[in-house]
C-alpha cells in the first residue's frame, strides 16, 4: 500500500486521560504538515474529534473523521460528503506509515478518541 508519510515520533498524552482528554500526536517526515494531532475531550466536548495539522489555524472539530489500520499503514479520512479536507493536499484522507510498537502505544487512546456518542467510530 502506498503511503504519504512516515511517523518520526508518536506522542500519547496519557497523563491527562484521567481528565477525559485524549491526545495522539504523530510527528511525520513531510512538511507540511510536520505533525498531525487528533484529540477528544470526553467531558467538555464528547461528541466531536479535534484534528490539527501543521498549525492551530488548520484545526477542525468534526464528527466525520475515521481511521483504519492495515499492514502498518494508518489511514485517517473524512467521511464522503463531509466537505472537510486536509489543507496541504486537498484530500479527504492521508496514509501514514507507523511502526507496530507506536501503534501499540497509541491504540487505546485512539479507541477513546473515536468513541463518539458512546459508539466506537472506526
Amino acid at each position: 500500500m502506498k503511503f504519504d508519510m512516515t511517523t518520526l515520533k508518536v506522542q500519547v498524552d496519557k497523563d491527562i486521560e484521567d481528565d477525559g482528554l485524549y491526545i495522539v500526536t504523530l510527528w511525520v517526515d513531510l512538511t507540511p504538515p510536520r505533525y498531525i494531532s487528533v484529540s477528544r475531550d470526553a467531558y467538555e466536548e464528547p461528541d466531536v474529534i479535534y484534528i490539527e495539522a501543521q498549525d492551530q489555524i488548520y484545526g477542525k472539530k468534526t464528527t466525520n473523521l475515521r481511521y483504519s489500520i492495515s499492514d502498518s499503514i494508518l489511514r485517517l479520512y473524512f467521511l464522503p460528503g463531509s466537505e472537510v479536507f486536509f489543507h496541504w493536499n486537498n484530500s479527504s484522507e492521508v496514509l501514514i506509515k507507523i511502526n507496530e510498537r507506536d501503534w501499540e502505544v497509541m491504540q487505546e487512546s485512539f479507541k477513546n478518541i473515536f468513541s463518539l456518542g458512546g459508539r466506537f467510530m472506526h
